[in-house]
């Protein structure tokens, strides 16, 4: 019998803040600002360790509240459709973008 990966090891970032953060500016419409931001952290158990996000913002320097939104089973497409709905009714909004589970099913 297989043994099932370690869930809590592989979605586990440092507590130490990010090495670097590297922000991308994607596109701009007239309700909300899309950005790429890349966490570095260094390396983990499988050699990468960046926490990869997609920011929704509204524009102007009031604050507005954020929703953090975690997909689930990769569900990335569906987080942004929802961070997109949330950013046209005045939330900011931040998708995390996982890693892909990795998982040897020959044992290996």
């Amino acid at each position: 019998m297989r043994e099932a990966p370690d869930w809590k090891q592989y979605y586990a970032y440092p507590e130490d803040p990010p090495s670097s953060v590297m922000i991308t500016h994607l596109r701009s419409t007239r309700r909300h600002e899309i950005k790429k931001a890349v966490l570095q952290y260094g390396r983990d158990h499988d050699g990468t360790a960046d926490l990869r996000l997609i920011l929704f913002e509204r524009p102007g320097a009031e604050k507005n509240p954020t929703i953090l939104i975690n997909p689930i089973f990769q569900g990335v497409r569906l987080g942004k459709f929802f961070a997109r709905s949330f950013a046209r009714r005045g939330f900011n909004a931040v998708v995390i973008m996982h890693q892909p589970f990795r998982y040897d099913l020959d044992g290996d």
